[in-house]
């Protein structure tokens, strides 16, 4: 409940002088309706990851811990005479689940707006990305302890898997078929070797 989620709404700090730049009224779902909808995504996301597994909870509030806090920096250096444009690229679906992105929400994914912070009330913006940087950092270390050992849910599923191998329904069929709507690619590559 205290996640803003700022970062997927760049042009709600939009100077409203500066509105008309950015923003098409004349387009059916335009820019900061999509960022609405992303950011309510977003939080349904961050929702079914904690529901899934501690672990996968765990990577996902880390990347947007991640994406924020790279945001942050290029408002710092805007500050300190730094480039004045920042590229805010739209989240593509492969940030969320499927049945998510099976939508025609992402058609036009990974549409790329370059926003001049001139243009924005960049301070407002700041001080909301770093509340839920601090958010997130506040989850990461509640969860942090939280190791397989003590994790319910991975728990009881090696124990049901075990009981399976020990006690088959057919005799000799210890093979498991395990469906996860959670899938990171980066284990992918880690796992390959």
């Amino acid at each position: 409940m205290r996640l803003n989620l700022a970062v997927y709404i760049p042009t709600d700090f939009l100077l409203e002088s500066r509105r008309a730049k950015y923003i098409d009224p004349s387009v059916n779902i335009d820019r900061a309706g999509r960022e609405i909808g992303i950011r309510r995504l977003m939080c349904i996301n961050l929702l079914k990851r904690l529901e899934s597994s501690v672990y996968s909870f765990r990577i996902t509030i880390d990347r947007v811990r991640k994406l924020i806090n790279g945001t942050i920096a290029d408002i710092d250096a805007f500050t300190s005479g730094g480039s004045k444009i920042i590229n805010t690229q739209e989240i593509t679906d492969t940030e969320f689940d499927a049945d998510d992105a099976n939508t025609d929400f992402f058609e036009h994914q990974g549409k790329k707006l370059d926003i001049d912070l001139a243009d924005m009330d960049y301070v407002s913006w700041r001080e909301k990305l770093v509340e839920d940087s601090e958010t997130l950092e506040l989850l990461s270390m509640m969860i942090e302890d939280i190791t397989p050992e003590f994790d319910r849910k991975l728990q009881t599923l090696i124990g049901i898997i075990s009981d399976k191998i020990q006690r088959p329904f057919n005799p000799g069929n210890k093979k498991v078929l395990l469906f996860s709507a959670f899938s990171d690619y980066s284990l992918i590559g880690d796992n390959a070797g």
